[in-house]
């Protein structure tokens, strides 16, 4: 009798890297924002320009929340060239080296790099130029976020259709309890306080910190 061995195909790794304050130091909706704000106000847009303010006072007041904010704020602001330059002028000197460094070495080891993250996905790539995954500003009445829960179940969509296995998390925030938990090697940089606390309380495994 003729044993029949099932030939597994081997995945390729896969690592998975958070935007805001993780491979950008800051965060990048408000420096949309602040973008935003210029370009209306130099191309006399003032009507959107007031319109804008007054969505953040409301936010300032804790009248709206963050989600609705970005939902309601980014399809004001008119898109452009010069909109798009002022943004990455604005934001590549904030890009972390280290992470930046590590993403190489682990892409010459043979790793796929997906960059996972909430932030809208108006201007993801204006300053990243590999795979990613973000919140759609389009066809999302719902204004569903790509975070959390939603993010995980997203990134191993992924993983199934390209073949990928998880192995590397590179995060900064507690939002990614999900990902952290999922049994990757995981990476933080730069964690809060919260973000331990929370992270220690969810017996979430840290493998290494940077920054």
């Amino acid at each position: 009798m003729v044993e029949r061995y099932e030939i597994k195909e081997k995945k390729q790794p896969l690592l998975v890297v958070d935007l805001d304050g993780t491979l950008v130091k800051g965060n990048t909706f408000r420096i949309f924002v602040r973008c935003g704000l210029m370009h209306l106000a130099s191309n006399a847009k003032y009507l959107k320009f007031i319109k804008i303010l007054s969505l953040l006072a409301l936010r300032k007041l804790r009248l709206i929340s963050h989600r609705f904010l970005k939902f309601k704020i980014i399809p004001i602001i008119d898109e452009s060239i010069k909109l798009k330059d002022r943004f990455i002028a604005n934001t590549i000197p904030l890009l972390n080296e280290d992470v930046e460094t590590l993403l190489e070495i682990y892409n010459a080891q043979g790793y796929e790099v997906l960059l996972a993250t909430a932030a809208a996905d108006t201007y993801i790539s204006w300053i990243y130029d590999g795979e990613y995954q973000a919140t759609s500003m389009l066809c999302n009445p719902e204004m569903v976020e790509n975070r959390g829960e939603i993010k995980l179940q997203n990134v191993l969509k992924h993983a199934r259709a390209r073949n990928l296995e998880l192995r590397v998390v590179i995060t900064d925030h507690y939002d990614d309890i999900p990902l952290l938990k999922y049994g990757a090697y995981n990476i933080l940089v730069r964690p809060s306080d919260k973000t331990l606390t929370k992270l220690r309380n969810a017996n979430v495994r840290i493998d290494r910190i940077i920054g």
